[in-house]
């Protein structure tokens, strides 16, 4: 989105290793499924229930992996 001037979009860049994409993005789903579930107001639970089928076995298996194997 254009809004004429400079907007900072993000203050840290990571680097993902090759073949590693898979970790990464599964790291940022558990900390956005932990934020949702201790603060709440993360997820459009609408939109969510409208189009995301087999949201919940996804959820499980993020829950289930293991921050030791994500960060190797």
């Amino acid at each position: 989105m254009t809004v004429g001037a400079p907007t900072e979009i993000a203050d840290r860049y990571l680097q993902v290793r090759a073949g590693g994409d898979i970790a990464a993005l599964t790291g940022i789903a558990k900390h956005v499924l932990a934020l949702e579930r201790s603060r709440g107001g993360v997820l459009d639970h609408d939109f969510l229930n409208r189009h995301a089928h087999g949201l919940q076995d996804w959820m499980d298996w993020v829950d289930s992996t293991d921050w030791t194997e994500l960060e190797q």
